[in-house]
């Protein structure tokens, strides 16, 4: 089903860490920089997850409800699992 893979992709970001950092220290960006790829990040972020939603909204429409319930036990596996590596791995080495 291609709402668990995505699950994983439009998961929220980790909040001890801005995905913009590697690129400040990286790339040396100065603040002005650092602000706008900050805003970026955070679009991209919002645009992931209401794709997400409406992918979720058009095949749940598809699905039975037992699929939709199976569809949705997996989910949360994968949920869990994805936090479990994410709470394993911390921003980049500085």
């Amino acid at each position: 089903m291609m709402s668990v893979p995505l699950s994983v992709i439009a998961a929220e970001p980790a909040k001890d860490c801005k995905k913009g950092e590697w690129l400040t220290k990286d790339l040396g960006l100065n603040a002005e920089q650092q602000t706008k790829v900050d805003a970026l990040f955070e679009q991209n972020e919002v645009k992931k997850k209401a794709l997400h939603d409406e992918l979720s909204a058009q095949i749940k429409e598809v699905l039975t409800p037992e699929q939709h319930a199976k569809m949705k036990e997996k989910h949360d596996q994968m949920k869990a699992k994805h936090a479990e590596i994410k709470g394993k791995h911390s921003c980049p080495a500085e």
